[in-house]
């Protein structure tokens, strides 16, 4: 390129008017706090993983503690009763710890209170809906639902957030 082809520095800086658009020209940012499918996702995978090892740890304990009893299945009692609470605050734990993690601010006393809500629900229809004639059947049923309303219950304020627009707030205001 030849020194009369080149632009000089001063014309390949574009001036600050040109490089800065108008409040006019740029859309308002989304709000931080909308759902997101993959932050959700995320504290699905948290919860199963925290629940699943806490569920473990508290059958274990379980198992030794319904040991001292005089019941020759105590062990077995204390293993299924240690399983069943500790997952449902594992579960919870997870789904908190990985919405704090990614700065989701969801409720850890709903998420709380949906797990407790799930298992509970679970246990009170296993008759009438015949989920204990399966073990199989009974156990995904307290998996899914503590699961379920736990994540229900932390994301509930961004689950009924109203969604975000981009218009600015005076054109909103006029269109009222």
């Amino acid at each position: 390129m030849s020194e009369e082809n080149k632009p000089s520095a001063e014309e390949a800086k574009p001036s600050d008017e040109e490089a800065k658009p108008s409040a006019e020209e740029t859309p308002a940012p989304a709000k931080a706090d909308g759902f997101n499918i993959t932050a959700l996702l995320a504290e699905c995978a948290g919860g199963i993983v925290v629940g699943l090892l806490c569920s473990q740890i508290g059958g274990r304990i379980g198992a030794v503690i319904g040991a001292t009893s005089t019941n020759p299945f105590g062990d077995l009692i204390g293993a299924i009763i240690g399983t069943f609470i500790a997952y449902i605050f594992g579960a919870t734990l997870g789904i908190v710890l990985v919405g704090y993690y990614l700065k989701q601010g969801g409720s850890a006393w709903r998420a709380s209170l949906g797990s407790i809500l799930g298992g509970s629900l679970v246990v009170f229809l296993a008759e009438p809906l015949r989920l204990n004639r399966s073990t199989t059947l009974l156990s995904y049923s307290i998996f899914f639902g503590v699961l379920l309303l736990a994540l229900l219950g932390y994301n509930w304020q961004r689950l009924r957030a109203p969604k975000p627009t981009n218009q600015p707030v005076e054109e909103a205001n006029a269109s009222e």
